[in-house]
């Protein structure tokens, strides 16, 4: 785990450690401190430097944090601070109207000279405590704005439902034509080992094999070198799928490939196991998933993530269409659920550190308004409720700060169930951490044995 942010200022430090032991969680905490270090960093260098004028910058940064973090719903069940400072910070725009009022009374009072002092002070306040603005601190704008831009470039969501069937129309020797005019291209194709996998009753009920039939759906991307999507790279374009597809499929690493002209590709056979997801949970209404290895198909889009980037500028308008055939297909072929329908940075984690977001490939950003999907970045992270799994300072640093809402649901139902229990928060995560590694072991002994153990009760099927 890395180090925290060191705290630039004593005053900061002293304010920031003031509040934030109102906050119990540890993740909201740490959130918290690190918006206000970075909104403290944000204040006029005068504000800042000036003896008399810094625990106004303090102050300000440490109550805009904590406002714009509640406002958000980042600090559940964290009681308001109580001082006066922060009465008056909740006046603020009050009190600068009154101040433009008085300022207007004195141009009035004194003509042309009284008017122009009275200017130069509005502005020099204005420009001084931008976070006083009656409309918006200087960070939530431009957090307004990053979002609006990423609103403007996203693709439409979908109009038309999922086909409920979807059939094969031809299938040549170098790839399938099917009914909803999804077309695949298989010769690159290869078989691995047969699927085979336990999915765990949310009921606590024993573990069910399950052959053959995939449960969902997981949607990667290839972090490979990235060409300009120009008509003067198409030579590069060409080259890097090419070499790309070459080592996905001496791999293994997915089930299907999504270049960056909407081309599909078949890498492994939807029977067979790729190796695409690792140690991965994820959860339906009935059952638990892990090691989705297994049990999940593995869809590739040619692209690099990267965190606050709009989906438009992960993938292009050829990768959506592409990969809203190929899920309806698979949907419809094998019955996969919406539920089950997912992204890998929501069911990565790292079971030696009980952390989530071991990978965060489409942590944020996924088009699922375009494929017809539900936001899966609203569910509560069933790693973390379901297992009592965490996150830390790296994670946060790794997203910039900004986790996706299920995180942020997952812990909260989580400290109502504890509540509801009678019992400790870490005594309840604790225990659901030993059921993990309950059913870790049971994993790793029946792929020892070939899935030939007694823990087996039922099978599924296909």
């Amino acid at each position: 785990m890395s180090k925290p942010t060191p705290l630039p200022e004593r005053q900061l430090r002293k304010a920031i450690e003031s509040l934030a032991a109102s906050i119990e969680d540890p993740g909201s905490k740490l959130r918290f401190i690190q918006r206000a270090i970075e909104v403290y960093a944000e204040q006029p260098e005068l504000l800042r430097k000036t003896s008399t004028l810094k625990p106004i910058a303090v102050r300000l940064a440490c109550y805009g944090a904590f406002e714009e973090l509640h406002a958000e719903r980042k600090l559940p069940s964290t009681p308001k601070p109580r001082e006066i400072s922060w009465t008056l910070y909740r006046l603020r725009h009050t009190i600068l109207a009154l101040f433009i009022l008085g300022v207007a009374s004195l141009a009035y009072a004194y003509g042309p000279a009284g008017y122009r002092a009275a200017r130069h002070g509005v502005e020099t306040v204005a420009r001084l405590l931008p976070s006083f603005s009656p409309t918006a601190s200087t960070a939530n704008r431009a957090a307004s704005r990053d979002r609006s831009a990423r609103q403007a470039n996203e693709p439409p969501a979908r109009v038309t439902k999922p086909p409920e069937k979807v059939w094969l129309v031809e299938d040549g020797p170098l790839g399938e034509l099917w009914s909803n005019g999804l077309r695949v291209l298989t010769s690159y194709h290869i078989s691995t080992e047969k699927r085979r996998y336990f999915v765990f009753p949310r009921d606590g009920g024993d573990p069910i094999l399950v052959t053959e039939k995939p449960a969902g759906i997981v949607y990667h991307t290839s972090e490979s070198d990235i060409a300009p999507f120009e008509p003067d790279a198409t030579g590069s374009l060409l080259s890097n799928t090419r070499g790309l597809l070459r080592w996905l499929r001496q791999h293994g690493s997915y089930h299907y490939l999504i270049d960056r002209f909407g081309r599909i590709y078949r890498l492994v056979n939807e029977s067979d196991v790729a190796y695409h997801a690792g140690k991965s949970i994820w959860a339906d209404d009935d059952y638990y998933y892990l090691d989705l290895n297994d049990s999940f198909l593995g869809i590739c889009f040619e692209s690099e993530w990267k965190p606050q980037a709009s989906d438009a500028e992960i993938v292009t308008p050829a990768q959506i269409q592409a990969a809203m055939n190929l899920t309806d297909m698979l949907r419809a072929r094998y019955g996969i659920s919406d539920t089950n329908s997912v992204p890998h940075g929501l069911i990565s984690v790292n079971p030696q550190k009980m952390l989530i977001g071991h990978h965060i490939d489409w942590a944020q950003g996924f088009p699922f308004a375009a494929l017809g999907l539900s936001d899966k970045y609203e569910v509560p992270l069933p790693s973390i409720l379901g297992f009592g799994f965490s996150y830390d300072q790296d994670l946060l640093k790794r997203m910039r700060g900004n986790l996706w809402p299920g995180v942020d649901h997952a812990e909260r139902e989580l400290r109502i169930r504890s509540r509801n229990k009678g019992v400790p928060s870490a005594m309840l995560r604790t225990e659901l951490r030993r059921v993990y590694r309950r059913h870790q072991e049971l994993l790793e002994n029946a792929r020892k044995n070939g899935f030939e153990t007694p823990a087996v009760t039922a099978g599924m099927g296909s």
